[in-house]
């Protein structure tokens, strides 16, 4: 399989805070994209981090066994771990560093491996499927705007 990553830093922003993995061997593929919060102190930090510790996680874990030794339980419980190993990361060096405090990042996953795709998000970054010349959002939003949008406040 051949894969790609590349980040734009967008019309909005001085910084760009997006950090990402792409990796596959033994048969899985596993893709991670963070983009620190823009507001926040340290979101390039965060966000590096993060996609650093997430990796790490799957990477041991398929180091250990093979990809196709695992079911889809296990695998969400891979992905639960890792992203718990990452906000931990992330939270624990937060506090290492004033300049750092109060700083975070999205997260959004893509796992593919015998047993099935596996998709996680976290925050505003988002996951769309493109199958038959559409495009989907597959992922849902964890933000304020999202709320309102569920409550029916906004169109």
């Amino acid at each position: 399989m051949k894969y790609c990553g590349k980040t734009d830093i967008g019309i909005k922003r001085l910084n760009n805070q997006d950090s990402y993995a792409v990796f596959s061997k033994n048969n899985y593929f596993c893709a991670i994209v963070c983009d620190g919060m823009g507001g926040a102190k340290g979101g390039n930090v965060a966000s590096g981090l993060a996609v650093k510790t997430f990796a790490s996680t799957v990477k041991s874990a398929f180091s250990e066994r093979n990809a196709d030794d695992f079911n889809e339980a296990e695998i969400k419980a891979l992905l639960r771990t890792a992203l718990n190993n990452a906000n931990t990361a992330v939270y624990n060096k937060s506090l290492t560093d004033s300049e750092l405090e109060g700083m975070g990042t999205t997260l959004v996953v893509a796992l593919v491996c015998l047993c099935g795709t596996f998709a996680l998000n976290v925050g505003d970054s988002r996951i769309y499927r493109q199958y038959d010349g559409t495009t989907q959002q597959i992922s849902k939003d964890h933000s304020f705007v999202q709320y309102l949008l569920d409550k029916g406040e906004i169109t």
